[in-house]
């Protein structure tokens, strides 16, 4: 009889499933040599994630790793194309999470709950800030939806070592940008901080919190 992890698991490969068939459908409607190119370089991320996770998921969650990477390098590509960070994939995050804590101890799953909370608040929180100093806002809802997501996976204790990892990954991405184009970057360039997100809650969850 199948459980509630069964139905989640179940869910969340739906959903990835969707999103896969929806992004093909966008390449297909493209237009010129950049439609392969572009949907090579998806497939190659998805290869790259399944064989890390072969090599470094924790144990018992192999399925459950690589079903997070291939979920992440979607929403790091699309970050990438358009800025935004599609609720159905951070849903499908945020679900593929919570069926591992099913099975957890329950300051497993507290420090997962708190993870989620603490994660979406801090962010809104942040771009609350930004928005009343700056008179706009600097973070979209789509980065608090996504760091809230990783929180059930890394729990609210390895939320700082995310935010670290991927506020360096950011930075290095920029001056990176800047100084392979020739381009100036400052204040008002949009930057997809998504992708660093990504990266940041992969490695924590992969290899636990790093120490700083």
């Amino acid at each position: 009889m199948p459980t509630l992890d069964h139905i989640l698991l179940l869910l969340a490969a739906l959903a990835v499933g969707f999103a896969a068939e929806t992004v093909y459908r966008q390449i297909r409607s493209s237009n010129g040599p950049l439609v392969s190119r572009r949907y090579g370089v998806t497939e190659l991320g998805f290869g790259a994630v399944t064989i890390w996770a072969l090599a470094a998921a924790p144990t018992g969650a192999l399925f459950h790793s690589i079903l997070l990477g291939w979920l992440l390098v979607m929403l790091a590509r699309i970050d990438i194309e358009r800025f935004i960070l599609p609720d159905l994939l951070n849903l499908a995050v945020l679900m593929l999470g919570a069926s591992l804590l099913l099975d957890a101890t329950n300051e497993a799953r507290l420090n997962g709950v708190l993870g989620v909370v603490i994660g979406f608040g801090v962010f809104v929180g942040l771009d609350w800030l930004y928005a009343r100093y700056r008179g706009r806002s600097g973070l979209g809802r789509g980065d608090a939806k996504l760091i809230g997501a990783l929180g059930i996976w890394v729990g609210a204790t390895s939320l700082p070592i995310v935010i670290f990892i991927a506020s360096g990954t950011a930075i290095v991405f920029i001056f990176a940008t800047k100084a392979i184009s020739g381009r100036s970057v400052d204040g008002d360039t949009p930057v997809a901080f998504g992708p660093a997100l990504a990266f940041a809650g992969w490695v924590t969850w992969l290899y636990g919190p790093i120490g700083i």
